[in-house]
């Protein structure tokens, strides 16, 4: 059984402050709504307030951010105040406005941030999983690192979960921000941890505009591809009073938004080398297939005999059939899969603030909570991706099992292996498929030539012998994150010169993911081309329907003994639920909670103005996390199938009102083919789990009446489940960490130093240390774990071996090399027992930094920024779980976290040159460089297990740790902005905003990490690959018109190919890029207010995202060499449009 947490004094301390801190912050809130009206809240800094013009609309309230100012509306005068941020700034930022936000149709920070520079997105819903698109954009990077650090209001910004370091950007709605500010370097008062930057959202406070204001918007949304409307809507309330004993503020908003869009995508699966070579089979160590050659146009060559050894192409002379081509590269075939997401956004902010009559004191305290659900499903139509069945050739070609058998490394047959076919194709009697000059394939009817046993086709009448195996997988997800935040901060001045600040947060997490598959398959053969635009490929019936030995005569004549497979025409075919059957099933889950609490404390001190030192700063803070992590493996298992017993359990077999025929309409908006349609799981596999269980229960009930054995077991009836859930207590881990930190500072400056030259700056020495603690119940795993139920004597009995490999009968190879006594001892070793064990670890670090500021001239302004910074491990990378195997030769191998690792570093500089020539005109140019080390990545260790006896064991574990050696990140970004005033009427309405990033790294491997679990190598030698979710060419422009009261504005965002995962989530784990991609998305809105002098700031409009039907494209690296790269997916999504109105009273 899993340990339980047990409390400390540590604990009750940590309830205790919980307590006083959501009682304090709740006390607070209360009394100013019993008192007036909801309000605005505000930053822990003094304001000053920046005049606005024209109509505030909600999306736009004055927002306090750093550097003392307030942001407010208009296009000009946001990007006058995101100008002033930039440039008033103590080290290197950019920002993104209320205006910036509201303007554009992002839904989430993530999107907004996509248009600051050195900032991209991607739009997969993981990085490691290609296959799975997320229509929002997803992982951010802030020059091409993707350690970034979180903030609301300058607080850690707390995310429980296996990635529970930082705050999943798209999980925040837009809708409750006023300002995001972006810091690119750092100031020693800055809070740790953003190896790549920091991203600080500010929530607007009541103190940011006085008095009592109303602010709303309201949004339809609509799809064109998911052809739904969803609604968004968001009310703010505010308001500010003066009493005798000083000034109370509250405010409150909220937000809701519903956005329901859909994916299409088009694949091409696992591009096979066939140059008959010898290869470990999918997955294992211990099985070797031939890469079986294609047939080339010429016949100068014998075949050789049936089952020859690989590599063998015969002898030389004619004998009527194709030789075999050299080298070629063929994929298996096509997949289409259609997703659909349905995502729900809401959010709370309230604030209070009380400020003292001689405005020495004031207090702010304030509540946030941001709650987001994605419930998406896809159905899919897909060659098998996973296999290394190398049994596809042109039409025309012969059915056979002719091939090179598949063998282990003693050259050991086993008897359950199919034997593949060759290339036994008559000369002028198939068609070739298409190559390029690198023989790579670029068309061609497919067609799988196997006679291996599927079956008694008595017993078995629905299945043909022939065509590569589809699967057709419905799948649900359902992803859940709360996210909740209190805080009280104090700031007091004691006198002119000295300032106390106190800040206390409370922050708690909750994520919850269900994901359930239920996976159907049947046979099929198909035409595939992928020289055009998108990839044409069209499923047919299999040429191959039966054994070649079932009538004596060809194909056709065995086909012909099949009259339930050979009548149907293709269209029957595929529309028929016997020719369908139940294959797999597949569940995973996740239920991570956790809390923080942090404190700190500031001290400054002000001297005389005309002193070179002006400021001194010194502060201490304490934060502690507590996580239980529950993330479950994938856990999939057979239903049914060929080789499990005497035939697989049909569609047909089961409740027809359980299934659903899904057409796959519009496909792609009718740009290619669409799969021909089939049967799928009618049920809710989310909402209804438990119906959903029962109903697959039928479905092997019956498959057991036919002989097959069970596999598949949902989660929660796994052996050893911790009862009432679904994991296992190796699943479950706790996670503790505290975090410390001292600081001191100080800002100088002077006018006269350098002659003309304004100069400023600021120094610091940042000390941080943090204690870890990550436990979890670890062991040698059960023979069932490990594959080795059966006892030697029948695992081990000894098996054919072809005549070309010596002959006669060989004890198999793999496992059955150690010995009868060694494999015996494995069986007593893996007892099935577990043993909670805690890892810790303590580190600190010294932080120093130096940020310089010279102003040339008035609007010239040179900036020098260094600093040393560090990101913590997040949890997938410490969190204490093992996950024990074999491999098929007795290796005792493992995945593992390490709750040992060290944060990453770097030293980082910066050096800017910003000339601001108009109150919104900039042109700025940023050169900078990182030097990193201690970066994550994916290593093998050894490490030792034990078992309950006490035995231990040396395990190979494949996991998480620090690489020894330095990467360097480097590269410049260029930024414009201007308002064309100066243009005679009407173009004076004009401006533009453009920019652009360059970013080169080098030295630094690929992480392999970005998932709950190991990822399998690249076939990509270390070194040979960029960063991943680096490109090196990044710009956004856009473009915008206000004036009276139309405003319109148009934004385009685009990157170049990116590195999007180092290995792909299956076999062959190629390695996958993202190709240069852009979006359009625009935004039009009118001003009823002003042209029908009516009150309000009423504005209607209307945004558009992905205007231009970008279709997102990546490759693989199908040799090795991320130069020589093939098509993998296309993917087609949504035009989005929001009809919009705004007002603010």
């Amino acid at each position: 059984m899993a340990k339980l947490r047990t409390s400390s004094s540590t604990d009750c301390g940590f309830d205790t402050f919980r307590v006083l801190l959501r009682a304090g912050a709740s006390s607070l809130v209360l009394g100013g709504l019993l008192t007036s009206q909801a309000a605005l809240a505000q930053d822990r800094q003094q304001t000053t307030e920046i005049e606005e013009t024209g109509e505030p609309e909600q999306g736009a309230e004055p927002t306090v951010v750093e550097e003392n100012v307030i942001v407010v509306s208009g296009i000009r005068q946001s990007l006058a105040n995101a100008q002033d941020i930039k440039r008033d700034a103590d080290t290197v930022v950019d920002a993104i406005t209320a205006e910036d936000i509201g303007a554009l149709p992002d839904r989430s920070v993530t999107e907004a941030l996509q248009r600051v520079p050195g900032i991209a997105i991607n739009r997969f819903a993981g990085s490691n999983d290609p296959d799975h698109f997320s229509v929002e954009g997803s992982g951010v990077t802030v020059r091409g690192l993707n350690f970034v650090r979180s903030e609301f209001n300058g607080r850690t910004a707390f995310a429980a979960g296996v990635g529970g370091q930082a705050l999943n950007f798209a999980d925040v709605p837009s809708e409750l921000l006023g300002s995001v500010i972006i810091n690119k370097n750092a100031t020693a008062e800055m809070i740790e941890g953003g190896l790549a930057g920091t991203v600080n959202l500010n929530t607007r406070k009541p103190f940011d505009r006085p008095g009592f204001h109303i602010g709303f918007s309201g949004e339809a949304n609509y799809g064109d591809f998911q052809k739904e409307w969803t609604p968004t809507g968001s009310l703010l309330v505010s308001n500010t009073w003066d009493t005798e004993i000083g000034r109370f503020g509250i405010l409150a908003s909220g937000s809701y938004s519903q956005i329901k869009s859909r994916a299409d995508g088009l694949q091409v699966a696992n591009y096979q080398t066939r140059d008959g070579t010898l290869v470990r089979t999918a997955n294992t160590t211990d099985r070797f297939v031939c890469r079986n050659p294609l047939p080339s146009n010429t016949d100068t060559m014998t075949l050789p005999p049936g089952n020859a050894a690989c590599g063998n192409f015969g002898s030389p002379g004619a004998d009527g059939f194709a030789d075999y081509a050299d080298y070629r590269v063929a994929p298996i075939g096509g997949q289409f899969r259609t997703q659909n997401f349905d995502r729900k956004r809401d959010g709370i902010a309230v604030s209070a603030q009380f400020e003292s009559i001689d405005q020495r004191t004031l207090l702010t305290a304030e509540f946030i909570r941001s709650h987001t659900t994605n419930d998406w499903g896809e159905y899919t139509y897909e060659t098998a991706p996973d296999l290394t069945e190398y049994n596809t050739y042109p039409i025309g070609c012969l059915q056979n099992a002719n091939g090179p058998s598949v063998i282990d490394s003693n050259g050991a047959v086993n008897p359950d292996d199919e034997t593949p076919p060759r290339a036994q194709c008559p000369v002028g009697q198939f068609t070739d498929f298409m190559y390029n000059e690198d023989g790579l394939f670029q068309s061609g009817y497919i067609v799988d030539a196997s006679n291996g046993w599927r079956g008694d086709p008595g017993a078995s009448p629905y299945v043909p012998i022939g065509g590569s195996q589809f699967s057709l997988a419905r799948r649900q997800v359902s992803d859940e994150v709360t996210n909740t935040d209190y805080s009280l901060n104090l700031r007091h001045e004691f006198s002119d010169r000295v300032t106390l600040e106190l800040d206390a947060q409370y922050a708690k997490s909750h994520k919850q993911n269900l994901d359930f598959s239920l996976f159907g398959s049947m046979f099929a053969d198909q035409e595939l081309d992928i020289t055009g635009d998108y990839p044409v490929s069209i499923p047919h019936k299999p040429q191959f329907l039966a054994y070649t030995w079932s009538s004596g005569g060809d194909y056709l004549e065995d086909n012909a003994t099949r009259p339930i497979l050979n009548d149907p025409t293709d269209a029957e075919y595929f529309s028929d639920p016997r020719f369908q059957f139940w294959r797999a099933a597949m569940d995973h889950a996740e239920d991570s909670k956790g809390e923080q609490f942090a404190f700190s404390a500031d001290l400054e001190y002000e001297f005389d103005e005309d002193s070179f030192i002006r400021r001194a700063k010194v502060g201490a803070r304490f934060q502690g996390r507590q996580q239980d992590v529950r993330y479950s493996t994938y856990n999939w298992g057979n239903l049914s199938e060929v080789w499990n017993g005497s035939r697989p359990v049909n569609f047909d077999d089961t409740d027809p009102s359980a299934m659903v025929r899904y057409d796959f309409p519009n496909f792609f908006r009718g740009e290619t083919a669409a799969p021909p349609g089939a049967f799928y799981y009618g049920g809710d596999l989310i909402n209804d789990y438990d119906g959903s269980v029962a109903f697959i229960r039928t479905i092997q009930d019956q498959a057991t009446a036919l002989g097959a054995s069970l596999d598949w077991q949902p989660l929660a009836a796994r052996a050893q489940a911790v009862a009432g859930s679904r994991f296992l207590p190796s699943e479950i881990q706790t996670i503790d960490q505290d975090d410390y930190a001292l600081y001191g500072m100080v800002s100088f400056g002077s006018d006269e130093m350098f002659g003309n030259v304004r100069f400023s700056g600021n120094a610091g020495l940042r000390w941080v240390k943090s204690d870890v603690r990550s436990a979890s119940s670890r062991g040698p795993g059960s023979q069932d774990d490990l594959g080795i139920t059966l006892p030697f004597s029948e695992r081990c009995a000894p098996r054919s071996r072809p005549p070309e490999l010596g002959g006669g009968t060989v004890v198999p190879g793999g496992i059955c090399t150690i010995g009868e006594t060694a494999y015996q001892a494995l069986q007593n070793f893996a007892d099935g027992s577990l043993t909670y064990t805690q890892g810790t670890n303590t580190y600190d670090y010294l932080l120093p930094s130096m940020n310089l500021k010279f102003g040339l001239t008035d609007d010239l302004i040179l900036r020098l920024a260094g600093s040393k910074v560090l990101s913590r491990p997040e949890n997938s990378y410490i969190r204490n779980y093992f996950t024990p195997t074999l491999d098929t030769e007795g290796n005792y191998l493992a995945s593992a976290g390490d709750p040992t690792l060290l944060p990453a570093t770097a030293w980082q500089f910066d050096a800017s040159l910003e000339w601001y020539f108009a109150r919104v005109g900039s042109l700025t140019l940023n050169g900078f460089y990182k030097d990193i080390e201690n970066f994550f990545y994916q290593q093998v260790r050894q490490e030792t297990i034990s078992n309950a006896a006490g035995d231990t064991r040396t395990v190979t574990v494949r996991g998480p740790a620090n690489f020894d050696g330095h990467g360097k990140v480097k590269g410049f970004e260029v930024a414009y902005q201007q308002t064309f005033d100066f243009l005679p009427a009407p173009l004076d309405g004009l401006g533009v905003q453009a920019n652009y990033t360059y970013i080169d790294s080098q030295g630094l491997p690929n992480t392999f990490l970005n998932g709950g679990e190991a990822v399998d190598p690249s076939t990509v030698p270390p070194g040979n690959l960029p960063l991943e979710q680096l490109s090196k060419h990044n710009y956004n422009i856009a473009g915008f018109y206000e004036k009276g009261p139309i405003s319109l504005r148009a934004a385009y965002n685009w990157r170049s190919r990116f590195l999007l995962t180092a290995s792909d989530v299956i076999y062959p784990y190629y390695s996958i890029f993202n190709e240069p991609t852009g979006q359009l998305d625009a935004s039009v809105f009118f001003n009823l207010s002003d042209a029908l002098k009516i009150p309000g700031g009423i504005r209607v409009g209307v945004q558009g995202v992905n205007l231009l039907n970008e279709v997102t494209k990546t490759s693989q690296a199908y040799t090795g060499d991320p130069d020589v790269l093939a098509a993998r997916s296309y993917f087609m999504n949504d035009r989005r449009f929001s009809f919009i109105i705004r007002g603010n009273f």
